[in-house]
């Protein structure tokens, strides 16, 4: 059996120990705007019925779905009972297990938590291994019951316990959670209505803008010249605030129905009146023609729908070419109503105080002191760029191609010129002199260097200034014109940075360091003798840190000519900043380092600074890093400032942090040592020099059988491991005993790697053995590694970039379950009457970027293959409306759609080649690479990149790296591979 109840004053309990099939009640004893409340107790098919027939627990799962698809997604739900899904330590999701091994019901049950965003609450608090199992039978104990409740009333559950005493003639112990309902809180007031500066594409209200622009231009000059004269720019921001006037008001975009425009809006009004009208005659006529309103406003809906959807499919898709998958996320957000920022929660007596906290707060952020002053390292030559720089004059044509390529509906800086202005040409013609004065003289308008900081926050406690990144609003003029700049400067610059890093460069993508990484996961893991220490280091508030008078001295060493220098220097010198919040402006303060994140110039300064320092870290430890053919050890691979060293034991890890320590704090940055960590990989990190030249101590031998043996918790576990087949169990006085004796004493014995030769007595002979030897001490932990004055955090696993490293099976769970996420998110575009092939290609555009990001990295084995496929399956047919009762082939299902384990194959195909041909960058050298100093482990080997590879298309490894240096060879070996 099994019981539940909900509270009725914001407190309670729900427990539940077993239960019936489905059964729930709801509470109605609440105020009319408390959230509801559904209590629902179940009981799950058994997992040995699982293994022999999954039917019964699918339609189980099935039914349960169904029924909560039914229930308000703001009830408060409970769901009770025995669940007969035992989960494995390691789940993602579930951190606090009582079993080791997961059964056969723990698939489906994790998945149903994924699918309807809930959480199991007695898996989620720590708890001594004693309180977490629920069930006992024939001796054996394990965790089958669970308390499971919504994520987004996470905080309104404190606990979760279980708890021997129950009342109730069972096997199952009960569980119970406290409840503390806790409620979002309200949403802050509206703002005053903004222009519509998107209207600004229509060519009559353009129109009408620019003349009264131009009007109010004439106006502003003859105002100057009988008063103290201003800049141009100024006279232009405040010609631009008084030509806003002539724009329609931006209309309020709803944030769950974004579809809504003025045409909605109209169709409503001619509804309402036909109602109206209709309920004063009571006329067949009148009733006709609010029939007919009614139906017009729904085909509106529906076109608004089909159109918006379309345009954002069209917008992803392009993203998608370009590798910009975060505006997948931006498209869900925006159709499912974006999510507001959180309020800053900083306490305080008056909004007054506050504001001063976060003035305090980013000033001394932003005017961080140099540790040493800064100093070209004359042994780290910096060579000379391919292509020379231009410094002419700005003309009219780069000033068209840098507005062309500056994004539209991106906040404006403190001026109020939006880039929807920007992007008139005749607007274009008059910034053009503005921009060659400041140019020719470095003398920017004060609008160019008032800045604006807006406080973002980050995971952690959001009542502590620490825990918010600032984003800067700079002037969308200066945006232009450091566009201008940087067109410019790119590419001098990419002949010259190195190719170890990736961020913020033209044709690079995440995947690529992402998959030199794995690779060389892989072959030292399956190698014998060999091992890998990754540190992947963490800058503390890198881009606001960098120290600007380095950067200043460091742009004459990569060849930048002076007049770029200049120009450069007149946007960062005398800029001030402010903190703009809901409770207003701060007063302004001055900032000394850093770069201006938000800024176009910005992403390429900083790494022009971070790669000069790792240039000093590759010279000072030339000797460290992983040795692949092709050039110098890769010590290092980089995206902006997401470092991973790579050494091949601790002693080269350790030298690599330190001397990046030192050659970091040249350009301003610091290590954050609680968020660097540090992964070990195949051998341990000091074992492999020792292997290889250290001499082998005497024998162990275990005591004869006349001493007492020691108790069963302490004796030495048998061998188990390459060496057993050393170890033979006969008797030392026999010929062969004493001869596997000899043999096993001449094998090095090295403590600490589990595979210590011993000499075992064997069966019933009780003649003593030689003098008992005393048992070499437990190996000493390896010492962790140092940097500054803290150590790193030594994990097994790492999320680097966005991709774990690690573990591939914890990778495809998380891109399920975020997958799920996002198709739940997008249930209101599902429901929706658009067509359902439009719904198939927005499933495609939006969810399978989710699913499959990073998959071409991915070596899957079969099985993997099947569990993205299915996933994929599910997904599909939640997007569609589709139940699995319906019992449609995939064929229909699918259309046109390819499988995930198709597309993948495709893709792995076509990134591999991708990768091959960039020569010289870690990718290209860790692709092919085999070591052949070492022997592969014996026992069941994993599937790498390149097996896959192999396996996908029927070649060799010699063939398929001939092959892919030719791109039409490659393409036909892609179609015959995805085939």
């Amino acid at each position: 059996g099994g019981s539940g109840n909900g509270s009725g004053r914001g407190g309670g309990r729900g427990s539940g120990d077993g239960g019936g099939n489905i059964g729930g009640g709801r509470h109605g004893g609440r105020p009319s705007s408390w959230p509801k409340v559904v209590v629902l107790v179940c009981y799950s098919p058994h997992a040995g019925t699982t293994e022999v027939d999954p039917e019964p627990v699918q339609r189980f799962y099935a039914d349960l779905s169904a029924y909560i698809e039914g229930i308000g997604r703001h009830a408060f739900l409970c769901l009770l009972g025995d669940w007969n899904a035992r989960l494995g330590r390691g789940t993602s999701g579930a951190p606090w297990v009582h079993d080791d091994t997961p059964n056969a019901n723990a698939p489906h049950f994790l998945e149903f938590l994924q699918r309807h965003e809930l959480f199991s609450a007695n898996t989620s608090f720590q708890k001594r291994h004693g309180k977490l199992w629920t069930h006992e039978s024939n001796g054996h104990r394990s965790q089958l019951d669970h308390l499971v409740f919504r994520r987004r009333y996470r905080h309104s559950v404190d606990n979760a316990e279980a708890y021997s005493r129950t009342p109730f003639a069972t096997d199952h112990r009960l569980v119970m959670a406290p409840l503390r309902l806790r409620l979002r809180a309200s949403l802050p007031g509206r703002a005053p209505p903004r222009p519509n500066w998107q209207a600004l594409a229509q060519p009559a209200i353009s129109e009408r803008f620019l003349h009264a622009l131009d009007n109010q231009l004439a106006a502003e000059q003859l105002l100057d010249e009988a008063s103290v004269p201003r800049h141009d720019y100024t006279r232009f921001v405040s010609a631009t605030a008084h030509a806003a006037a002539t724009l329609p008001p931006a209309l309020r975009t709803q944030r769950t129905t974004p579809w809504v425009d003025e045409r909605i809006v109209a169709r409503r009004r001619m509804l309402h009146r036909a109602q109206r009208e209709h309920r004063r005659l009571r006329t067949p006529a009148s009733l006709a023609a609010s029939q007919a309103a009614s139906k017009a406003l729904a085909d509106q809906y529906a076109t608004n729908q089909t159109e918006l959807v379309q345009a954002t499919v069209a917008e992803i898709g392009k993203a998608a070419e370009r590798g910009h998958t975060h505006v997948v996320w931006k498209a869900i957000d925006e159709l499912t109503g974006r999510k507001t920022t959180p309020r800053p929660q900083i306490p305080a007596e008056s909004p007054a105080e506050r504001l001063e906290g976060w003035r305090a707060y980013f000033q001394q952020l932003l005017n961080q002191p140099a540790a040493q002053p800064f100093r070209l390292h004359a042994a780290v030559p910096v060579p000379p760029p391919a292509t020379p720089y231009t410094t002419g004059d700005i003309t009219l044509q780069e000033v068209e191609a840098a507005a062309k390529a500056t994004p539209l509906r991106k906040a404006c800086g403190d001026d109020g010129v939006p880039p929807e202005v920007l992007r008139l040409p005749h607007v274009q013609r008059l910034l053009l002199p503005i921009l060659q004065q400041i140019y020719r003289t470095g003398m920017p308008p004060t609008e160019f260097l008032r800045n604006k900081v807006i406080p973002l926050p980050k995971s952690g406690d959001t009542t502590r200034f620490a825990n918010y990144r600032g984003i800067t609003l700079m002037s969308c003029a200066a945006k232009l014109f450091n566009r201008v700049l940087l067109n410019r400067l790119r590419k001098p610059l990419e002949s010259i940075l190195h190719k170890h890093q990736h961020g913020f460069r033209p044709g690079c993508r995440t995947a690529e360091p992402v998959l030199a990484l794995r690779r060389a996961i892989e072959e030292i893991t399956r190698r014998r003798n060999r091992g890998l220490v990754v540190v992947f280091v963490d800058f503390l508030k890198a881009f606001d840190s960098v120290s600007r008078d380095a950067l200043f001295c460091l742009l004459p060493a990569y060849g930048v000519p002076d007049e770029l220098i200049t120009a450069i220097k007149c946007i960062y010198d005398g800029s001030t900043s402010f903190v703009s919040t809901l409770d207003g402006n701060s007063a302004s303060f001055p900032v000394t380092t850093g770069v201006l994140q938000g800024d176009t110039l910005a992403p390429l300064l900083f790494i022009v600074a971070l790669d000069y320092a790792l240039r000093v870290m590759r010279h000072e430890a030339a000797d460290c890093g992983l040795r692949v053919p092709g050039g110098d050890p890769i010590a290092d691979l980089a995206y902006a400032d997401d470092v991973a060293l790579l050494g091949t034991n601790d002693e080269q890890a350790q030298r690599l942090v330190s001397v990046l320590e030192q050659a970091a704090a040249l350009i301003g940055l610091r290590i954050n040592f609680p968020k660097s960590k540090v992964m070990r990989l195949g051998l341990p990190a000091s074992l492999a020099a020792r292997r290889r030249g250290q001499a082998a101590p005497a024998p162990t031998v275990l005591p004869a059988q006349s001493t007492p043996r020691p108790p069963a918790e302490t004796r030495p576990r048998p061998l188990r491991g390459p060496m057993d087949r050393f170890v033979t169990r006969a008797r030392p006085s026999d010929a062969q005993g004493q001869a596997a004796a000899a043999h096993v004493s001449s094998v090095p014995a090295v403590p600490g790697d589990g595979n210590v030769p011993a000499v075992f007595n064997g069966g019933g002979n009780t003649t003593p053995g030689p003098a008992a030897a005393t048992p070499p001490p437990p190996p000493a932990a390896l010492p962790p590694l140092l940097a500054g004055s803290g150590a790193l955090e030594s994990v097994s696993d790492f999320s680097y970039l966005g991709t774990k490293v690690g573990s591939l099976a914890d990778e495809l769970q998380t891109r399920i379950a975020r997958a799920w996420h996002a198709t739940d998110r997008l249930w209101r575009v599902w429901k929706s009457g658009i067509d359902i092939e439009l719904k198939r290609r927005f499933f495609n555009t939006a969810i399978t970027p989710i699913l499959l990001h990073g998959g071409e990295c991915w070596p899957l084995r079969v099985h993997d293959e099947e569990q993205l496929d299915g996933a994929f399956t599910r997904l599909l047919r939640k997007a569609l409306n589709v139940s699995w009762r319906a019992r449609t082939p995939n064929v229909e299902l699918y259309g046109d759609l390819l499988r995930p384990s198709q597309l993948l194959r495709q893709r792995r195909l076509r990134f591999a080649g991708h990768c091959s041909r960039r020569h010289g960058w870690p990718v290209a050298r860790l692709l092919w690479w085999t070591p052949t100093d070492t022997h592969v482990r014996g026992g069941h080997s994993r599937m790498s990149f390149l097996a896959r590879l192999k396996r996908d298309t029927g070649r060799k490894v010699a063939a398929l790296k001939r092959l892919s240096q030719d791109r039409d060879s490659w393409g036909a070996l892609i179609c015959a591979g995805a085939g």
